[in-house]
């Protein structure tokens, strides 16, 4: 199993053996700046090896399968409404999915209005707008436009 580190921004990463609890420091910011997923293989002074996975997003995210709607917004005007997937979800946004697949008018710096329900025991509303930050082959990757609104809300929720 891969043990999933996130790099804080001192870039000291702390591995602790999975065998014996062992930790160690390590300056990580050699792998700052590279662009794909980093894999490290580690090996403890007890012998035993493991495989770290470096994180280099600032917040956690959870995988989810919630769905919902949302309204595409360009210049404040809206163009389009439709049916949505969130694939994953952090305090500062989401990763979505469309029905129908991506439209070509959409664009980075746009803006959706999201109205979805999480999977709590109090089915809690999220109704909101994000801004589109990537598009990754059928995936928008969006950061909500007021973090702080849903900040405590998605952090309990995260946590669960």
């Amino acid at each position: 199993m891969t043990t999933k580190i996130f790099i804080p921004d001192s870039n000291i990463a702390t591995f602790v053996c999975p065998q014996c609890g062992r930790s160690r420091d390590t300056d990580v910011s050699k792998y700052i700046k590279i662009d794909k997923e980093i894999r490290v293989r580690c090996r403890c002074k007890c012998g035993h090896s493991y495989d770290v996975l470096l994180e280099r997003r600032k917040l956690y995210r959870k995988q989810v399968d919630l769905t919902g709607e949302f309204t595409h917004f360009v210049q404040e005007k809206p163009v389009a409404k439709g049916f949505m997937r969130v694939i994953d979800i952090s305090r500062s946004g989401l990763k979505l999915e469309l029905n129908g697949g991506l439209n070509q008018n959409i664009d980075i710096g746009h803006v959706f209005l999201v109205k979805f329900r999480l999977d709590d025991k109090a089915r809690t509303l999220i109704n909101g707008k994000v801004e589109i930050k990537t598009i990754h082959k059928n995936y928008i990757g969006t950061e909500f436009c007021s973090p702080d609104q849903y900040a405590k809300l998605l952090g309990f929720y995260l946590l669960s």
